[in-house]
């Protein structure tokens, strides 16, 4: 009988005395160094860690946890202020759960805990692209600013491999599409409130040390709605691509929960999500929503004979959310919907990122394709770039463009293979396809909109992928033992 829990042998204890000794140091530097509090936090890291040896998916679920806390960020430097999304001294709170993860699963390995990881197609572009971007930092006109940028490039990679490595259950499959679903209500649910109740920033803790002028901040922003358009804790377009993963997962946990209590449950908390979700007057979320989701409805067998039913309810729905909208005078924006995308009004149309892709290309060429650095024309000089690909060109030029089209590729293919696999009406695939199509959402979606360190597609692809991956190994070991039953029969016989 397998022996559960911690086995101290020699090797073991190397490890854990490495652990215990690396803990006491960074205890004591903090007694030292931070407030008198800052200690009991760090000590508590430490237990987490710990608890992650013994229960390694922990790390993946605290990652999970924290992606769809897009604007709650930790920082060493200046105030952050309004200039939140390319900050040159500021990680979001998911980056921190990432470095845990990671700690968790390096330990975890030492210790023979956690399996190793298995090589994959996107492994050489990850590493050609992480590479490049750590060269263009010799060329960044602002180091500190690139480093930044580079390490939550960096995380953004780790979020990608994170479930990968630690995805290994069918149970813990469900427990992330319920835990998203939740998230997806709660961010719908604070969208809805910050439309009747002002929110500014919040510090929650602000501290000097070292220099007069270096503090370290833990710092909220929350976003007013703008023009009668639902944000919260995101921009209203962040908020819809939020909003739109969790109604993947929605579809994806309707068609594997069972009897109509539980469907009621989900169906309930989903339909929400997509009022509010439309409430975002986000024309490429909703847009990219709907062609994802006929994706889905189209390859999924469930809907096989009623695809064209299961459509007219999805365009059912979303007409349903705009009349309701009117009918209780919250509609004021929906005049947004039918503007043409190269008016000017407003400083988010679609002319204005016009513009400032054209000065991205003014910035390309004179630096020879090479791009402005990592973390150079999105973050400093034409501000929010507004479209990833074009952020992702701006930064790292043709050539970093060419390697994250490679690493796009080998997703996109590994994840084609995959599907075909395990294609029908289980878990696996219903799971892996919602995932997936959170992904197509951004690749859509990024066009007009976002950066390329968005966290939650990396970990949307990651899942994806893990999930796919496990449903391939589970059901060709089920066809094996299948297989295996008939011959001992016919043996038998």
């Amino acid at each position: 009988m397998r022996e559960s829990g911690l086995t101290f042998n020699y090797s073991n204890s190397r490890g854990l005395l490495a652990v215990f000794i690396g803990a006491a140091a960074l205890l004591g530097l903090s007694i030292l160094l931070l407030p008198p509090y800052a200690p009991f936090v760090l000590l508590g890291i430490a237990f987490l860690i710990f608890f992650l040896v013994e229960k390694p998916e922990t790390g993946l679920l605290l990652v999970v946890f924290a992606a769809p806390l897009m604007n709650v960020m930790v920082g060493v430097g200046r105030h952050p202020g309004v200039e939140y999304v390319y900050d040159k001294n500021n990680f979001l709170i998911i980056d921190f759960f990432v470095l845990i993860a990671l700690i968790g699963v390096f330990i975890g390995r030492a210790l023979k805990k956690v399996e190793p990881l298995r090589r994959s197609g996107a492994d050489l572009p990850s590493i050609f692209l992480l590479f490049y971007a750590t060269v263009t930092l010799l060329w960044a006109h602002d180091f500190r600013g690139g480093t930044f940028i580079l390490i939550q490039l960096y995380s953004c990679i780790a979020i990608f491999y994170l479930p990968q490595i630690l995805l290994k259950s069918g149970r813990l499959i469900k427990s992330i599409l319920f835990m998203w679903l939740v998230m997806g209500f709660l961010a719908a649910s604070f969208a809805l409130v910050t439309l009747y109740v002002e929110f500014t920033e919040i510090d929650l803790y602000i501290k000097k040390f070292f220099l007069e002028k270096t503090v370290v901040f833990f710092h909220v922003i929350v976003l007013e709605n703008i023009k009668q358009r639902v944000a919260g804790i995101a921009d209203p377009n962040r908020t819809a691509y939020m909003l739109n993963t969790a109604l993947m997962v929605g579809i994806a946990l309707l068609l594997t929960v069972k009897g109509w209590k539980a469907k009621l449950l989900v169906a309930l908390p989903v339909l929400f999500i997509f009022y509010e979700d439309v409430h975002t007057l986000s024309k490429g979320g909703i847009g990219s929503f709907m062609v994802t989701t006929i994706c889905y409805i189209l390859i999924h067998p469930r809907f096989r004979g009623a695809q064209i039913r299961s459509m007219a309810v999805l365009f059912g729905a979303f007409i349903a959310m705009l009349a309701i909208m009117s009918f209780v005078d919250l509609g004021g924006g929906l005049g947004r919907f039918g503007e043409s995308p190269v008016e000017t009004r407003g400083s988010m149309s679609f002319a204005l990122r016009l513009k400032w892709w054209a000065g991205d290309f003014n910035q390309i060429i004179p630096s020879y394709g090479l791009g402005s650095g990592v973390g150079g024309i999105g973050g400093y000089i034409w501000g929010y770039a507004q479209s990833s690909y074009f952020s992702l060109m701006a930064d790292l030029g043709f050539i970093g463009f060419l390697f994250a089209l490679w690493l796009i590729l080998s997703y996109m293919t590994a994840m084609y293979s995959l599907l075909k696999k395990i294609w029908g009406d289980n878990i696996y695939f219903t799971a892996a396809l919602a995932f997936t199509g959170a992904v197509q959402i951004y690749f859509i979606h990024s066009i007009v909109d976002f950066g390329y360190i968005v966290r939650i597609p990396w970990l949307m692809a990651g899942l994806s992928l893990a999930i796919a991956r496990l449903g391939s190994r589970r059901l060709e070991e089920g066809r094996l033992k299948a297989t295996n039953g008939r011959r001992g029969v016919v043996e038998a016989e």
